[in-house]
């Protein structure tokens, strides 16, 4: 029984059986093929073997259907952008707050990307006009 009173957990002790669990819980037609954690959450509540997550890895990773289908899909590779000019490049975002006083319903932020200098107004209005 266990310490928090739920329900008590039952050991798997065969290859066979731990292939019969996560093919119900992985490729039944209500699993969905949902991914490592998604896979490993659904059966640790109610049974327990050794290398529990690594096997849950390995049958989701072997995935024959799912492996078909991630092959060939395009990976944009991040590119590192350092900013070497001042002012080149601003981040801008408008903010709707209940909190302003006076009339200010929401603030416009800026970022200057190489000094990351932040600069804000508060505006009576979500129009661009005001910001200038």
């Amino acid at each position: 029984q266990p310490h928090d009173g739920g329900v008590p957990k039952r050991v798997v002790c065969t290859d066979v059986k731990i292939k019969r669990i996560l093919q119900g819980v992985y490729d039944s037609d209500v699993a969905g093929h949902r991914g490592i954690w998604s896979t490993y959450v659904r059966p640790r509540d109610l049974f327990i073997w050794g290398r529990m997550f690594e096997s849950v890895q390995d049958y989701v990773c072997s995935c024959p259907t799912c492996r078909k289908f991630s092959e060939g899909k395009d990976r944009d590779t991040l590119a590192l952008m350092i900013p070497t000019q001042l002012h080149r490049r601003w981040y801008i975002d408008i903010v709707a707050t209940p909190c302003l006083s006076e009339g200010h319903v929401c603030y416009v932020e800026a970022r200057e990307e190489l000094s990351n200098f932040p600069e804000a107004r508060a505006l009576q209005s979500k129009r661009s006009e005001p910001v200038g």
